[in-house]
């Protein structure tokens, strides 16, 4: 008998999941019932959330850096879990941006402070 014999269907490793979850019944009293996967946006709402800040306070020196790179940071851990892609696209530019100006306001900032005591 060749071991992939046609008549006897596909090879027993290409039958599917040997060990699959028994199939639910809501009467049974040691079943729980099965969890629904639920999606969680915490991440790339906060990344937005936080460089959307990051841009809106750019003319605060520090704090606004601060901000859009936690806000760069958490969208891209959210679009390397797969989670909204285009909020998480949006947080990683929206921060970006926010860090450059923040970024050339604080260099500016420096350069006038220096030139205006000297």
């Amino acid at each position: 008998m060749h071991p992939h014999d046609p008549h006897q269907g596909p090879p027993r490793w290409q039958q599917g999941q040997p060990y699959q979850q028994p199939p639910y019944h809501p009467n049974d009293p040691h079943q729980s019932p099965p969890q629904e996967r639920q999606s969680n946006n915490v991440l790339c709402l906060l990344g937005f959330i936080l460089a959307v800040l990051g841009l809106v306070v750019w003319r605060i020196p520090v704090f606004d850096f601060i901000l859009a790179a936690a806000g760069v940071v958490l969208s891209s851990i959210a679009l390397a879990r797969h989670e909204i892609k285009g909020l998480s696209i949006a947080g990683i530019c929206v921060g970006g941006v926010g860090a450059l100006l923040g970024l050339f306001w604080s260099v500016a900032l420096i350069i006038s402070v220096g030139t205006t005591y000297t």
